[in-house]
């Protein structure tokens, strides 16, 4: 499902996301401790997580089960000049030994891991006592009054969105099993089965979004081991049949699009804004508000215009000169 879908997977996230993506997975990069020697990223996909592990005298190690999205992993990262080592491996039988990982990130992929005890045993099998894990996931509504309009995000945006996809039943997908992975109760219970002592939870965009750190139990992070030797990298040729063919690299193109879809919105906003605006001078003085009213909305409508105002030209100047390395 996820081979079908690679092509535009990371700007359909972005956009499911408010753009928020970027953000969430910098907190996630945040708890890895800056003495892991290896680090893996389970369900890697695109390798959009991978930019932020990377750090002078650490192996990093992106495995998934979907060739062509390791093959856009594998182009974008020889774009940013460095090379973490791929592959294309199931995550219930990980080709590591027992022990050999310092830290695991996964990000939006916990929730196709199923069963999920089977998954979470098998990391907690990788990875060191006193290893950690960081799990970044999409969560379902808590109870509350925002639940409603979480849920109808979640039913009605996310698929309406997907048919910007060439699999738009892939999304379809995405919100149910947001809704199956649940709001994290579940997760956390399963976690302390396998194994781990849950150290900080955080939650994102009223809570659409968690991250949660854990230890695995057993002791403290001793010294580093040797880095596995068995790993190859997933290139072309090593993918298995019918998921090989030719990718061109998208992290450029990608990266413009998304800017000349928010510079879009932003200069829309902008012209309703200063419309708005316009028509408050001439029929402000008719309405019945109060004056402090008057001038609360009044700042604000010059607030907005000048905001969005300058936001426009910041996005169109990027979107004019190269995209910044990530």
């Amino acid at each position: 499902m996820f081979s079908r879908v690679s092509d535009r997977y990371d700007l359909l996230n972005r956009l499911m996301s408010l753009g928020r993506d970027g953000a969430w997975r910098r907190a996630m990069w945040s708890g890895v401790p800056g003495d892991a020697r290896t680090v893996l990223d389970l369900c890697t996909g695109s390798g959009a997580s991978l930019p932020g592990l990377r750090k002078a005298g650490r192996l990093v190690l992106g495995v998934d089960v979907s060739g062509p999205m390791l093959e856009i992993a594998a182009a974008g990262e020889s774009q940013r000049g460095w090379a973490p080592r791929l592959v294309c491996a199931d995550a219930f039988h990980l080709p590591l030994p027992d022990g050999s990982i310092d830290a695991v990130t996964i990000a939006f992929g916990m929730r196709n891991l199923r069963p999920r005890e089977r998954a979470l045993a098998e990391i907690a099998r990788v990875l060191r006592p006193g290893g950690r894990l960081l799990v970044l996931e999409a969560a379902a509504p808590r109870p509350g009054p925002l639940a409603p309009l979480h849920a109808f995000y979640l039913r009605s945006v996310i698929p309406f969105l997907g048919r910007l996809s060439p699999d738009p039943a892939a999304y379809e997908y995405l919100s149910r099993s947001i809704f199956e992975f649940g709001a994290g109760e579940e997760f956390e219970r399963d976690l302390a089965q396998a194994g781990f002592s849950i150290s900080e939870r955080r939650g994102f965009m009223l809570g659409a979004t968690r991250l949660w750190a854990a230890e695995r139990r057993g002791g403290r992070l001793g010294p580093p081991r040797e880095a596995t030797r068995s790993l190859q990298p997933a290139t072309l040729g090593e993918l298995p049949r019918g998921e090989m063919r030719s990718l061109s690299p998208v992290g450029s193109t990608e990266w413009r699009w998304w800017n000349g879809v928010q510079l879009l919105l932003s200069a829309a906003l902008l012209v309703a804004l200063g419309l708005a605006l316009r028509v408050y001078s001439r029929l402000g003085g008719g309405l019945p508000l109060a004056p402090w009213q008057r001038l609360s909305l009044h700042f604000l409508l010059w607030a907005g215009v000048i905001g969005f105002a300058v936001r426009t030209v910041v996005l169109w100047l990027r979107l004019r000169d190269a995209p910044p390395r990530r």
